[in-house]
C-alpha cells in the first residue's frame, strides 16, 4: 500500500483553536513615571485650596477651644507715705484671665500682684482702679490672654497717722470658789503705745487684756495676758484691727482672798482647877457670846464639828465660899478664826464649901 506523504492541512477552526491554545501575549503598556515634583505642582490650585481651608479651620478651632483661670488677691497700696490706709468696702479682688490652655496651665497667683495708686495730695475716702502686673519681669502673658478685674475700682480711706499711749485694763471673767473673792490686781506694764488712724484713735481710752477666767480659784496666781482690740461703737473690727500695739502681752498678777465673815456663838463656859473642898453652885451668866471672823469654809467645818470652841474659868485662885469675876478665857478657838470679842468678858462664879 503506498503511503500518502500528503500532510493533512489544518482547517480554518483547527486554526483558530491552535491560536486559542498558543501562549497568551502581553497587551498591557506600562504606566509612564511621573517625577515628585510634577505629582506636587500637578493641580495646585486645588490642593491650595483644600490648605488655606485646613489652616482656617485649625484656627477657628484652636481660638474656639477657650479656658479660664481666676485668682483672688489682696490689692497693696502704692504711694501711702505717712498715711494710714482703710479698705472701706473689700480688701479682696479676683483677677479672671481669659485664653488658651496652653498658654494658662503654667500660671501661679504668685505670679501676679494687684494694687492702687494713691493720689500723694489726697487724703479721706478715694475710689481708684485696681491694677496689675508681674512680680517677675521674665514673665510674660500670651498676646492672647485676656486680663479681668472684679472688682476694677475700691474705696479706700486715706488718713494721717496718730501715736497714742493709752492705759490697760485688765478683763476678768468667773467667779472663785466658794468661800473666796476677788483681790487686787494689776498689770505690767500698764500703759501701751497704740498707733493708727486719727478717727480711730481718738475713740480710743483704753487697751484691755483678753478675759482671765478665774473660775474656781482658791489662791492667788500670776500669768502672762494678751492684749485685745475690742470693737468700739461706731467702728467695725475690721477697722480695729488695723491699729498697732508696741507690745501685745503683759504680766498680770491677781489676788484671791478667803472671804472674811463674822459670826456669833453661844457658848458655856466650863470651871477648872476649882479646890476639891469648894463647890459651884451657879455660873453668871450661863453662856458667853463670842464674835469670830474669818473664812466662811472654816465656819461650816466649825457648825459640822459642832463648835470646838471651850471658854475657861481657871478657879485656881478661889479658896473659899463666895461670888467672884472671873475672866473669859477662850481656848481651842480653830485655825483661821480670830476672835474679836465676848459678851461679857467677865463672868461671876459663886461657890461653897462642902
Amino acid at each position: 500500500m503506498a503511503k500518502n506523504n500528503d500532510k493533512t492541512k489544518p482547517t480554518s477552526a483547527g486554526k483558530k483553536m491552535f491560536a486559542k491554545r498558543g501562549p497568551k501575549q502581553n497587551t498591557r503598556q506600562k504606566p509612564k513615571r511621573r517625577s515628585f515634583w510634577r505629582a506636587i505642582v500637578s493641580n495646585w490650585q486645588a490642593k491650595l485650596l483644600s490648605l488655606v481651608g485646613a489652616i482656617v479651620i485649625y484656627g477657628y478651632y484652636q481660638s474656639a477651644i477657650q479656658d479660664e483661670v481666676s485668682f483672688t488677691l489682696s490689692p497693696r497700696t502704692v504711694g501711702a507715705q505717712d498715711r494710714i490706709v482703710r479698705f472701706t468696702d473689700t480688701r479682696k479682688v479676683t483677677l479672671h484671665l481669659s485664653g488658651r490652655t496652653k498658654d494658662l496651665e503654667n500660671l501661679r497667683s504668685s505670679d501676679f500682684e494687684t494694687y492702687v495708686r494713691l493720689n500723694p495730695d489726697k487724703n479721706g475716702a478715694q475710689n481708684l482702679p485696681v491694677q496689675y502686673r508681674m512680680r517677675n519681669n521674665d514673665l510674660q502673658l500670651k498676646k492672647r490672654v485676656t486680663v479681668r478685674i472684679q472688682p476694677s475700682f475700691i474705696s479706700l480711706l486715706a488718713e494721717k497717722e496718730e501715736v497714742r499711749e493709752l492705759p490697760i485694763e485688765i478683763s476678768i471673767q468667773g467667779y472663785p470658789t466658794t468661800g473666796y473673792s476677788l483681790g487686787a490686781y494689776r498689770v505690767y506694764p500698764d500703759v501701751v503705745s497704740v498707733s493708727g488712724p486719727a478717727s480711730v484713735m481718738q475713740k480710743l481710752e483704753a487697751i484691755s487684756t483678753k478675759a482671765i477666767d478665774i473660775t474656781g480659784k482658791n489662791q492667788s496666781f500670776q500669768k502672762l495676758a494678751d492684749l485685745e482690740l475690742l470693737p468700739l461703737p461706731g467702728l467695725e473690727k475690721n477697722v480695729i484691727n488695723e491699729l498697732e500695739l508696741a507690745f501685745e502681752r503683759v504680766q498680770v498678777e491677781i489676788q484671791i482672798d478667803a472671804r472674811s465673815e463674822t459670826q456669833t456663838f453661844s457658848i458655856a463656859p466650863t470651871v477648872v482647877n476649882l479646890p476639891e473642898n469648894l463647890k459651884l453652885l451657879d455660873i453668871l451668866p450661863g453662856t458667853i457670846q463670842l464674835t469670830l471672823q474669818g473664812n466662811s469654809d472654816i465656819f461650816r467645818q466649825v457648825e459640822e464639828e459642832q463648835l470646838p470652841i471651850s471658854i475657861q474659868l481657871d478657879g485656881g485662885d478661889i479658896f473659899a465660899s463666895g461670888r467672884y469675876a472671873l475672866p473669859v478665857v477662850v481656848s481651842r478657838l480653830p485655825t483661821g478664826l480670830s476672835l474679836l470679842g465676848s459678851t461679857p468678858d467677865r463672868v461671876s462664879l459663886i461657890v461653897s464649901e462642902e
